[in-house]
């Protein structure tokens, strides 16, 4: 009896190390957004299926969850505009919710990681942004 307790304890414990170092596939996801990234290229496609520039982007990622967000518009007054907030990635999709004004300025975007991981492109369904990881 003894011996099975035991063999059954050693059973639980392996198994309970070999997942303890497990990430869920968001966490790991998430991991890629972290850091510097920069956009010469936020378009949005009108009517004609044109793409129109709109303006760039620099956008932090912080390991806490939280992201900087500074958009120089090029058509837009005024022509800076700051956010920062909580992003959260959920089914392939992100969201960005700004602090300030509690609404999502992002929500539920698809992305895309091309180049290794070094290229991001999010997709609005009518803002598109193009990010290169600094």
């Amino acid at each position: 009896m003894q011996k099975k307790l035991l063999v059954l304890t050693i059973i639980f414990l392996l198994t309970f190390i070999s997942f303890s170092g497990c990430n869920s596939s968001d966490d790991m996801e998430k991991n890629k957004f972290i850091g510097s990234w920069t956009g010469e290229d936020i378009t949005t496609n009108m009517f004609d299926g044109t793409a129109y520039p709109l303006g760039t982007i620099i956008l932090i990622f912080y390991t806490n969850n939280t992201f900087l967000c500074r958009i120089n518009w090029y058509y837009v007054t005024p022509p800076t505009n700051t956010y920062t907030g909580p992003w959260n990635i959920s089914n392939g999709k992100i969201s960005f919710q700004d602090y300030s004004s509690k609404a999502y300025i992002i929500n539920d975007a698809q992305y895309t990681f091309s180049d290794n991981d070094q290229s991001l492109k999010i997709d609005t369904g009518y803002f598109y942004y193009k990010l290169k990881k600094v």
